[in-house]
């Protein structure tokens, strides 16, 4: 799709039209690093993820599962770590405010 702007033209990249017969993988994958694999899994486990969640599909509850795990991980090596004193003097810009901030995100009338 070429669009003109300006002076300039300026070349738009489309995707793929997909036909009703026909799902191209790439338009319906929304995890482009996927690859598969022969796993044993704990079912009931994993129904009760779902069920807890609200996910309907297995991949799905998986993939959370897994970024659950990680961000946990990540979260317990973070808060594992101490801070110096300097550190901790400069974890926070000193102009900060967070009344103000919460004055600017009052809806108007408020």
């Amino acid at each position: 799709m070429r669009v003109e702007s300006g002076s300039r033209a300026v070349v738009a990249k489309t995707r793929p039209r997909i036909a009703l017969h026909h799902i191209d993988v790439w338009e319906q994958n929304p995890y482009p690093d996927d690859m598969k694999m022969t796993v044993e899994i704990d079912e009931k486990k994993l129904s009760r993820l779902m069920k807890l969640t609200g996910i309907k599909t297995k991949t799905r509850a998986l993939n959370y599962a897994l970024n659950a795990a990680e961000r946990t991980a990540r979260l317990s090596r973070l808060l594992s770590t101490t801070l110096s004193q300097k550190d901790l003097k400069n974890a926070i810009d000193p102009r900060y405010d967070v009344l103000e901030l919460r004055a600017r995100e009052r809806p108007a009338g408020q």
